[in-house]
């Protein structure tokens, strides 16, 4: 992935340690998926897949549980993955604020 200020940049390569680096559309970096065009739209899918997964794995789990046991589930393993990182972003396209 590569940043850069020109529009029509120069081609080159990096290496590190005289191995060449491949560049890639998008990287993880601290738990958040930055993409080479800085949407966040690949993050966004990411998350809310996990998010939906677990979610659905504390509902078949959870069934018969007290309301308080659920709700410390939710809190600390659904809504702390969604959250995180949520600051860094203000969505303004309309499929991410979906």
């Amino acid at each position: 992935m590569k940043f850069h200020r020109s529009r029509t940049p120069k081609p080159g390569h990096y290496d590190l340690c005289e191995v060449v680096l491949e560049e890639v559309e998008h990287a993880k970096y601290l738990g958040i998926t930055i993409s080479n065009n800085l949407e966040l739209g690949n993050h966004v899918d990411i998350i809310t897949r996990k998010a939906s997964n677990t979610l659905n794995f504390l509902q078949r789990n959870l069934k018969y549980c007290p309301k308080r046991a659920k709700q410390t589930a939710y809190f600390s393993l659904v809504r702390s993955v969604v959250e995180y990182g949520g600051a860094i972003w203000d969505p303004y396209l309309q499929k991410d604020k979906d």
